[in-house]
């Protein structure tokens, strides 16, 4: 790592993360409109479902595993937020394989949140709110995830630690 670049801190990584979260939201609401279009009505429901299923979540590792090992090695949110991927061990950017088994280690943050959906649903089924209950659930898994890191050497997410990245930031220029 050059000397000038440091590990980026938790607040520019939560940014990245939410507003990375509204870009993908709005990208995989495009393509779910796009697969239905497309996709015959007459097929039964369950398969539809599964379908659709498939390709959000390949469109939504295409998004992050093109971009992290493109020739910048960033998304467009860590773009606005001045943040760079990196391998741990030279500082060089990822490789697609790299890079997808980032973003699978990613999908750690999940675990908290469908945990504390389960144990919810269990205590108190409420089917007229999944929703609600989905959002809350995977916002405090978030946020746990999110204070795990701040165990970790150099606050690093868990899956950056796992993966051998890190998510680096250049110090502002004194002017």
């Amino acid at each position: 790592m050059k000397p000038e670049w440091q590990p980026a801190g938790l607040l520019c990584r939560l940014g990245s993360v939410f507003y990375d979260t509204l870009l993908v939201g709005a990208l995989l609401l495009l393509l779910g409109f796009a697969f239905h279009l497309i996709v015959d009505p007459g097929r039964p429901q369950g398969l539809q479902r599964l379908g659709l299923q498939l390709f959000l979540t390949v469109a939504t590792a295409l998004y992050f595993v093109l971009l992290w090992s493109g020739p910048s090695g960033q998304t467009l949110a860590m773009k606005t937020w001045k943040l760079h991927l990196i391998r741990h061990t030279d500082g060089r950017r990822l490789k697609r394989i790299e890079a997808l088994r980032r973003w699978l280690l990613s999908l750690l943050w999940l675990v908290p949140g469908t945990l504390l959906g389960l144990i919810l649903t269990r205590l108190g089924p409420n089917p007229a709110a999944p929703m609600k209950l989905w959002l809350i659930s995977h916002a405090a898994g978030l946020i746990a995830y999110a204070l795990l890191s701040l165990l970790l050497p150099e606050r690093q997410f868990l899956h950056d630690l796992l993966g051998r990245t890190r998510l680096i930031t250049r110090p502002p220029s004194p002017r």
